[in-house]
Formats: C-alpha cells, structure tokens, sequence
C-alpha cells in the first residue's frame, strides 16, 4: 500500500462573528428546527424564544461557523456556550415559565443534558465539557 494521502477540505472552520448571526439564525429555522432529533421529535418549530437564547449564546464569542472555502457560503454552525453549576436549575425554572409545551420540554431537557455534562465534569476533573 502506499502511503495515507490526508485529504483537503473544502470548508473552513472559524469563530462566528456579530455580523454571522442572522444567518445562523436563518440555518437554523431552515434546517436544525425542521432536521434535529429532539426538536423534530417534540414538534418544536422557529420560535423566538430559542431565537433569543442562540442569540444570547452566540455572544459569549465561542461559537463556530463552517463556511464554503471557495465562494464563503454558511454549511454550517454550532452555537455554543458555557455553563455553570447553578444552570440546569436556572433552566428548568425557567422551563416552567414558558406557555408553550413543547418548548417547555426542550428546555427541561437541555437543563437534563447540563446537569449530566456537569457530573461527568466532576467525575473526569475536566472543565467545560
């Protein structure tokens, strides 16, 4: 056999900016909403509320965004952002404010998947899984 060829990509990889978000936003309310397991398993559609906390998110500055390297279209992003030990219970009250259902069950899982990062976290000694 001959040797590995590493092969290129075709995408760069670089830190969202201000100037990104609406088309995050746009990304999202055209596929993650419609395409991502837990959203489309709860029915959870474009809302303003989620809008507003991948908003919040994405001005922590640790989100990334992966663009076409030859004409600089937007593939794809992952909003990012970090968390504290006082998050998961911050989240599932405020889970228990929002009218709407199916947000309200987003919101108490993504509390759950906190609570489980921040436990594995402290098991492993690690910092910002």
């Amino acid at each position: 056999m001959g040797p590995k060829v590493q092969a290129l990509s075709h995408y760069i990889f670089v830190r969202a900016t201000k100037n990104d978000y609406r088309e995050i936003l746009s990304l999202m309310h055209d596929t993650y909403f419609k395409e991502e397991p837990t959203c489309h398993a709860l029915g959870v559609t474009r809302n303003a509320l989620l809008d507003e906390g991948a908003l919040n998110a994405m001005a922590e500055g640790v989100s990334v965004v992966a663009r076409c390297k030859y004409d600089g279209a937007l593939v794809g992003a992952a909003v990012n952002e970090s968390t504290h030990p006082w998050d998961p219970d911050m989240k599932e009250k405020f889970a228990c404010s929002v009218c709407c259902p199916k947000v309200k069950r987003l919101l108490l899982f993504y509390a759950h998947v906190q609570r489980v990062a921040r436990g594995l976290e402290e098991e492993f000694g690690a910092e910002g899984l």
